[in-house]
């Protein structure tokens, strides 16, 4: 996480001063693909939280379903997620859930960087706060499709965690 912290300080850094010089220069470096790709990602966590939470959370379960995962997430955490391993749903940050307050957006400290995308998910779980970051990057091994590539929590990342669980199988 504070490698994070500080790829996000200094990835800022850079965007301001970038920002400056465009500016002055007068160009922008931002092209119409990248704002579309970003838009696309913002649409692939949104839909992914409306179809694992849909009407009723347990019916809805995105994890039960490898066809539903590999829509979602990269062939590495699609084929080798599961629920009952990691111990708790990472979407919802916990094993039960009342989802309240949700809120999905582009991570304003750093909402792209060299070709990835950092989605915030926001929410109230059984009235406490949660705060999750999706990484969203192109994958080019199914016809060039958007995919999520990790998922952090506060003291968590759900590729370690599938790491992990795959080396004690």
């Amino acid at each position: 996480m504070i490698g994070n912290q500080l790829v996000k300080k200094y990835f800022r850094l850079g965007v301001v001063l970038g920002v400056t010089m465009s500016g002055f220069l007068g160009f922008s470096g931002v092209s119409l693909a990248e704002v579309s790709e970003q838009a696309q990602a913002l649409e692939l966590v949104k839909s992914l939280y409306r179809e694992h939470l849909g009407p009723k959370l347990d019916q809805a379960n995105v994890f039960g379903n490898k066809a539903k995962m590999r829509k979602f997430f990269e062939d590495g955490l699609a084929n080798n997620m599961d629920g009952e391993k990691l111990g708790f749903d990472p979407l919802i940050d916990g094993q039960d859930a009342e989802i309240t307050d949700l809120k999905i957006y582009p991570d304003p400290e750093l909402p792209a960087l060299r070709g990835a995308y950092f989605v915030v998910v926001s929410f109230k779980n059984f009235g406490q706060p949660v705060k999750l970051t999706a990484s969203v990057r192109l994958v080019l091994n199914e016809g060039r499709k958007l995919q999520i590539l990790d998922l952090e929590g506060k003291d968590w990342s759900l590729s370690k965690m599938v790491a992990e669980t795959m080396k004690k199988n």
